[in-house]
């Protein structure tokens, strides 16, 4: 019997909880109309673009198509204008002088285990500065990027695998602005979980308005690509990642 009164009980309850939500819905739209006419722009939703690539394909092995040239003939930088400073050297007395030994305050940051020369400032297609310099670690290689000029090492023994070649060279027969008009600024990345590089750069006839990502099919970054290019629009998005 006592099973029976509990269980008309619950259905009470329900059938009160179930009335009662239509209300508290209008409640709160009512609530949440107020709020966004009285502040439009709290009120407001966050865009969010969503598009497609615009181009894409599976390149061959970049180890077997040609490699653009990236060193041009060497020339310095332009100089930088001269500003002025107006300052009085003075010691810093707030720079510490000694090192306690205490053992957390000591140095601990770990010697390198490889050291080895990338490429040099001369490599950049473009003679920028400053170069942009980007690096990434992967399971056996090491791959550096300097604004058009990429770089594939043994991250073991240091020697080149291949380059230093054009970032052009990734997009070798891709067409479009990603071969043709290929900026640079570029990104490289390692996925440790999928084993794979990605690499992009942006790109554009006048005005780098095109982003350009290349995921490798292995993890060498000396193979094969999937390429993509993705239409950013008309403006200009510097450095984008």
């Amino acid at each position: 019997m006592r099973i029976k009164i509990l269980v008309l009980a619950t259905a009470v309850l329900l059938f009160g909880a179930i009335t009662m939500v239509p209300r508290i819905i209008e409640a709160s739209k009512s609530s949440a109309a107020t709020a966004i006419s009285a502040n439009p722009v709290q009120g407001r939703q966050p865009e969010v673009t969503v598009g497609e690539s615009i181009r894409n394909d599976t390149s061959p092995p970049v180890r077997e198509m040609k490699q653009l040239p990236v060193f041009k003939p060497r020339k310095e930088a332009n100089e930088n204008p001269k500003i002025p400073h107006f300052h009085k050297d003075t010691p810093d007395r707030r720079v510490q002088a000694t090192i306690a030994a205490d053992a957390l305050t000591a140095a601990n940051m770990p010697t390198a285990d490889k050291n080895f020369n990338g490429m040099q400032f001369s490599g950049v297609a473009c003679n920028c500065a400053p170069p942009d310099t980007n690096g990434e670690v992967g399971t056996t290689q090491y791959v550096q990027i300097v604004n058009e000029g990429f770089q594939v090492f043994d991250k073991t023994t240091g020697a080149s695998l291949l380059g230093p070649s054009g970032i052009q060279t990734i997009w070798g027969g891709f067409g479009g602005v990603c071969e043709f008009n290929g900026s640079g600024d570029p990104v490289v990345m390692y996925d440790q979980l999928a084993d794979r590089w990605v690499i992009s750069q942006f790109a554009g006839a006048s005005v780098p308005t095109d982003e350009c990502v290349a995921v490798s099919t292995t993890g060498d970054a000396t193979g094969s690509y999937h390429r993509y290019n993705f239409h950013l629009g008309s403006n200009f998005f510097d450095y984008p990642h």
